[in-house]
């Protein structure tokens, strides 16, 4: 059993060295082209390698205390993309400075949709963790995987976590926004109200009936979907499509 343990170990260190450096150069990255003198620069592949180095980063974080680098299965190549967008179609977007109290709401509501970005990449692997075991199919995938009932206790872990940032978010553009219901911010708030009560409901559907499976993946990527929507719907037509 130490034998194994020892070697277990020495895999996450080969895992986790590169990707150490993979977030190290990310963070540099950020930091030459989110910040400019001008004020932030908020171009499309920008905020979008910016939410994927963010869930990058926690889930790297996560990953020193906790065995979840299986959800690096989606994260990483997905981030990866993101990197790739953010080098072929580099571009001075629109630059604004902002006050202390908006920063911090945009900061949460980053961290919010990283989070339940994570969860929804785990009702994904959970999706198809269970559709593989009700086929009765021996994949090798499988072997990395946590069992079905540990995969769906993170999952509600990381919404619950993820529905906390969200309501700090939430308040906060109330708070600090001047009009969270103006022209250009009134689908962003009913998008990310609608993804806040989509999953309420899924926490609260856990508590009352026990709602796991098909019925908890279905809930979280739903949710997510009006999380996407609300943060990169907009600026997606916006400024690639008019």
């Amino acid at each position: 059993m130490q034998a194994r343990a020892s070697g277990n170990d020495s895999a996450r260190i080969k895992f986790l060295a590169p990707w150490t450096l993979t977030v190290v150069a990310m963070a540099i990255m950020v930091g030459s082209q989110l910040f400019a003198e001008s004020g932030l620069n908020f171009y499309f592949y920008n905020a979008l390698f910016v939410a994927a180095f963010t869930i990058c980063s926690i889930l790297y974080l996560v990953s020193l205390f906790k065995q979840v680098e299986h959800l690096g299965l989606i994260v990483l190549p997905v981030t990866l993309t993101c990197i790739i967008l953010n080098i072929l179609f580099l571009k001075e977007g629109s630059q604004v400075t902002l006050s202390l109290g908006i920063q911090a709401h945009i900061i949460t509501s980053i961290i919010a949709f990283s989070i339940l970005g994570l969860a929804a990449v785990q009702a994904i692997l959970l999706f198809f963790q269970d559709r593989t075991l009700r086929s009765h199919t021996n994949t090798g995938i499988l072997r990395i995987l946590p069992s079905l009932h540990e995969s769906e206790t993170l999952l509600f872990q990381t919404i619950s976590l993820g529905v906390v940032m969200l309501t700090i978010t939430l308040a906060s553009g109330f708070i600090y926004l001047e009009d969270i219901f103006a022209q250009h911010l009134a689908h962003k708030t009913l998008l990310s109200s609608l993804a806040w009560l989509v999953f309420v409901i899924l926490l609260w559907g856990r508590m009352q009936f026990g709602w796991r499976g098909t019925t908890a993946i279905r809930w979280s990527l739903s949710g997510f979907t009006f999380l996407i929507l609300a943060y990169f719907g907009s600026k997606f037509v916006l400024e690639l499509v008019l």
